[in-house]
């Protein structure tokens, strides 16, 4: 079976078991203007479901069970989606996966009027404080499918605090001037760490020696840079999910940024300095090609992934192929 017929496969089983878990989770629930509904929209969405294909396939490759991963790898999916919802709260993106983001829906249930120090009127307040505990109800929901398994939820404990790590490292350097050994940082903590938890806990599961559970971690971090790489590099095309140039906008720390400035002249690199607006943002767009950053960000991401594929090569899986195929994938997908 190819990569991308088997992926489509599981991502689709994985679509019906999370919808099936969040039902149960949200029946018992008679929430405020139905809050848990749009908790379960949101956390439902179509989405890649990267993290527990992942999980599924490394518990059967290492000669585990898979239909023993089938509620556990939801676990990931689901503090992956808390996390979007308080990414998008500090990051104040009003658009996820084609959708308007949760605190952007909630900050509409109320008439805005005039708050305090912190928010700028009480619908907005309302969105960003209901979002943020949302985020932390699908963090408990992580937990919970977990808690017969102490092992693996320690292990997601240990993660989440990572990719936390990340978080702040991200939200400072948007501040200030990373280099590129600081932004592999940002990348490794908030996007890596989850990748790699995730395949970790399906193989712990499976029963895989320590050996092999720390190869396949190996597997996993280049992986994450080039995906977190191919990320960046979308935010410059239509058809991501989220708005066009949308990091260029909030002045976030990627290796496009890092790369162009260190190759622009002074002028040039005082648009950063700049309040992004439309134009500042589309002059900054034609830098990262101009000075070859683009490129460049595209070699790193291709050379990832060739380090990826050989670390594969050593380790003792079931079916290597897909893992194969998911590197590639990578690099193919458009959002």
């Amino acid at each position: 079976m190819s990569f991308h017929i088997e992926y489509k496969e599981l991502k689709s089983e994985i679509d019906n078991d999370l919808r099936e878990y969040v039902r149960k989770k949200t029946a018992s629930h008679n929430s405020v203007n139905n809050i848990y509904d749009i908790i379960a929209k949101n956390c439902t969405a179509d989405g890649k479901r990267l993290r527990p294909v992942l999980f599924r396939k490394a518990c059967s490759a290492v000669g585990g069970n898979i239909k023993s991963a089938r509620t556990l790898s939801l676990s990931v999916e689901l503090l992956h989606a808390s996390t979007l919802i308080h990414d998008d709260v500090m990051d104040q993106d009003m658009i996820r996966r084609n959708q308007p983001t949760i605190h952007k829906i909630l900050s509409t249930m109320v008439n805005p009027k005039i708050t305090g120090p912190v928010f700028k009127n009480t619908s907005v307040q309302y969105g960003v404080s209901i979002a943020i505990c949302a985020g932390n109800v699908l963090v408990t929901w992580a937990w919970d499918v977990l808690k017969e398994h102490p092992v693996l939820l320690n292990h997601l404990i240990k993660t989440y605090e990572e990719i936390n790590q990340g978080q702040i490292m991200d939200l400072h350097y948007s501040k200030a001037n990373p280099s590129p050994e600081d932004v592999f940082s940002i990348y490794e903590l908030k996007s890596g760490r989850l990748l790699q938890a995730s395949i970790c806990m399906g193989a712990m599961l499976g029963g895989a020696k320590q050996e092999v559970v720390d190869k396949l971690k190996d597997f996993a971090l280049p992986l994450s840079l080039a995906f977190q790489m191919q990320d960046d590099l979308l935010d410059l095309k239509e058809g991501k999910g989220r708005e066009k140039y949308s990091d260029i906008r909030e002045k976030k720390a990627t290796m496009l940024k890092v790369i162009a400035k260190s190759r622009a002249n002074q002028h040039s690199r005082e648009l950063f300095d700049k309040d992004p607006g439309d134009e500042v943002v589309a002059k900054i767009a034609a830098l990262y090609e101009s000075t070859g950053a683009v490129s460049q960000v595209k070699d790193l991401a291709e050379e990832k992934i060739i380090e990826s594929k050989r670390i594969l090569e050593t380790i003792p899986l079931k079916d290597k192929s897909f893992f194969e195929g998911f590197a590639d994938f990578m690099l193919e997908r458009n959002n």
